[in-house]
């Protein structure tokens, strides 16, 4: 495993933000200095002079954090979409999860393209302009590391509505 060379922006309150353009990996602690290695779950080392004195390294263990493939997959299972054992999305979300946010987000057309095949292989209709919306709303909440905001939550179920209408017309 390679350590995670972390981008860090401070936050209030004598907060940092760190994010691994590798891993895709957002962590938010009270240090500006961490190391942490790339992948799913890490130990993460940290210098926290305030908390127990000059110079003491604390390690903690860092749970697994949603990436921007993990995030495709559970907003479609909100809109009805769900994985099938004859689809690809187990290791297409795990390749976009692996890629990181930046990757992401500079190749959203690669995961449209995925979606677009897999709802071409299901029979349904693909609409490019609300696939779009969801995968930007995916990298949005892996970055973020939140979950849907109420007006997010309200556009999906107004999505999930939709598709069951274009179903039942053809």
């Amino acid at each position: 495993m390679l350590n995670c060379p972390f981008d860090v922006r401070p936050l209030a309150g004598g907060m940092f933000r760190h994010s691994c353009p590798n891993c895709g990996r957002v962590i938010v602690l009270p240090a500006p200095h961490v190391t942490a290695d790339c992948g799913p779950r890490a130990v993460v080392t940290m210098e926290v002079p305030e908390t127990k004195g000059p110079g003491t390294v604390v390690t903690m263990e860092v749970p697994e954090t949603k990436g921007p493939g993990t995030w495709v997959h559970k907003l479609l299972e909100m809109i009805g979409v769900s994985a099938s054992e004859s689809c690809k999305c187990g290791p297409r979300r795990a390749y976009l999860d692996a890629m990181g946010i930046n990757w992401c987000r500079q190749n959203s057309s690669i995961t449209l393209g995925w979606m677009r095949e897999e709802a071409e292989s299901r029979g349904m209709t693909f609409v490019e302009s609300q696939a779009r919306w969801l995968v930007n709303l995916a990298i949005t909440l892996a970055e973020d590391q939140r979950e849907p905001s109420r007006l997010e939550r309200i556009r999906l179920r107004a999505m999930r509505l939709g598709s069951r209408l274009l179903s039942r017309a053809n």
